[in-house]
């Protein structure tokens, strides 16, 4: 979990210095737990947690979600 953390907010500061503005509100991080047997044993975890017999459930609610950040071309 704090790996996760650490690995989003790195990202979240490259995109800074990239001069993509992110002051739009993020629905938070998540970690995609690919592996049917994988175990996350957590009270309350610093990032959501997607098992993978919910990615297509949780990939369909990206789609239906409305964008947040749109990219200008150069």
């Amino acid at each position: 979990m704090g790996r996760v953390t650490r690995l989003a907010k790195a990202l979240e500061r490259y995109l800074q210095i990239q001069g993509i503005d992110l002051s739009f509100p993020r629905r938070g991080r998540f970690l995609i737990a690919a592996d049917p047997g994988m175990h996350v044993e957590t009270m309350r975890p610093a990032v959501r947690v997607v098992q993978s017999d919910a990615i297509k459930q949780f990939a369909a609610s990206l789609i239906q979600a409305p964008p947040m950040l749109r990219l200008r071309h150069l």
